[in-house]
């Protein structure tokens, strides 16, 4: 699933401004972070470790609008005092040590981070992106495909465009503080990253083809794209071809110490994507 052993969990929040200001088209690109929150997070135990808050003071739009404050509860005293946007940049950049893999709800978090870097740090992004909303989106379509009680029971309208708050009500889950609050909105993510990718969100079907390839790495078995097919008629024959030619099985399958199987995103998008 990931090629890391612990992935950073973060959420943002930013200066923004209600519809009809003249600065909300542009929000995109002139907002600025004021709240990170960030956890580090183990796939083989799904368990949370160290975290990382700070608030941040802007500097272009330094006054948070009324409808800023209201959104995400922070008071304009706090962000004053909070350290500036260079210093609040170095401590996580002390924080997360080395290359990682970072992970979102979507990937406008990824984009405001990676502008606030460029501002002030040199070099490369030292992260990937994993966006674990993209993950949800296709764990959804796996369980719509093969209509699971899951899906069925999950009340979900939709599929594409999900917000978080509709993801993390279909999987049980409610946030840990308020909405648009950096740490509950990252808490939020991971109950989603949670389900959509360990062994708790695979379909029927997964959970089958997850066993076959277990069973057959243990004993060293070689497969092929039209081995697996034979095992999953309702497959994309053409995308496990190419899935198959770049990656080794070790790669398709994750089994930790503790049994969690995890399955390839792209394992996954194969096999609910229409047969050709």
């Amino acid at each position: 699933m990931f090629q890391v052993e612990q992935l950073i969990i973060i959420d943002l929040e930013a200066t923004c401004w209600p519809p009809g200001d003249i600065r909300r088209p542009q929000q995109a690109v002139i907002s600025e972070p004021i709240e990170l929150y960030a956890v580090r997070y183990d796939r083989h135990t799904s368990q949370l470790g160290e975290s990382f808050h700070t608030l941040i003071k802007p500097v272009q739009n330094p006054t948070l609008s009324d409808f800023c404050t209201s959104l995400t509860g922070l008071t304009q005293d706090r962000i004053d005092m909070a350290p500036k946007p260079d210093e609040a940049l170095d401590a996580f950049r002390r924080w997360i040590q080395s290359s990682v893999c970072i992970a979102s709800w979507g990937t406008s978090d990824d984009r405001l981070l990676r502008r606030w870097w460029s501002t002030y740090e040199t070099g490369q992004y030292p992260w990937v992106h994993y966006d674990i909303k993209r993950a949800f989106e296709v764990c959804c379509r796996a369980h719509q495909r093969e209509n699971t009680p899951w899906f069925t029971q999950s009340g979900l309208k939709r599929i594409t465009g999900l917000s978080q708050q509709e993801a993390l009500l279909a999987v049980g889950g409610s946030f840990s503080g308020p909405a648009h609050s950096a740490q509950a909105d990252t808490l939020a993510a991971v109950e989603c990253l949670s389900f959509a990718c360990t062994l708790n969100g695979l379909t029927p079907r997964e959970q089958f083809i997850m066993t076959t390839l277990q069973t057959a790495s243990e004993h060293g078995s070689r497969f092929t794209s039209s081995t697996l097919l034979d095992l999953t008629p309702w497959a994309n024959k053409q995308a496990l071809s190419q899935l198959l030619n770049g990656l080794s099985l070790r790669q398709l399958i994750h089994r930790s110490e503790n049994g969690l199987i995890s399955i390839n995103h792209q394992l996954r998008s194969s096999m609910t994507q229409r047969r050709e």
